[in-house]
């Protein structure tokens, strides 16, 4: 597994972040420190908990989707590029 663009200094970090979530890099090659990790990891825990014990799933996993796509493009990434067919 190579290092993310964002640590080499060869890409942004969101560029790196998209590296990761393809399982092209680590998250250590990205330059976070354990707090950020940590942090990462428990917005991710709290989300698949709420789409496990929701009511309904697909509505859960939806909202899941807008919040965080809202979040991509605020960053200015374009989401279209993330999604799976």
């Amino acid at each position: 597994m190579r290092l993310c663009s964002a640590s080499s200094g060869t890409g942004s970090a969101i560029t790196g972040w998209i590296e990761y979530w393809k399982g092209e890099c680590h998250m250590e090659d990205m330059g976070m420190t354990d707090r950020e990790q940590a942090t990462m990891l428990m917005d991710k825990f709290i989300d698949l908990q709420r789409i496990k014990n929701a009511a309904d799933r697909d509505k859960e996993i939806e909202y899941q989707l807008r919040t965080t796509r809202a979040k991509l493009e605020a960053l200015k990434i374009v989401t279209e590029d993330l999604t799976m067919d």
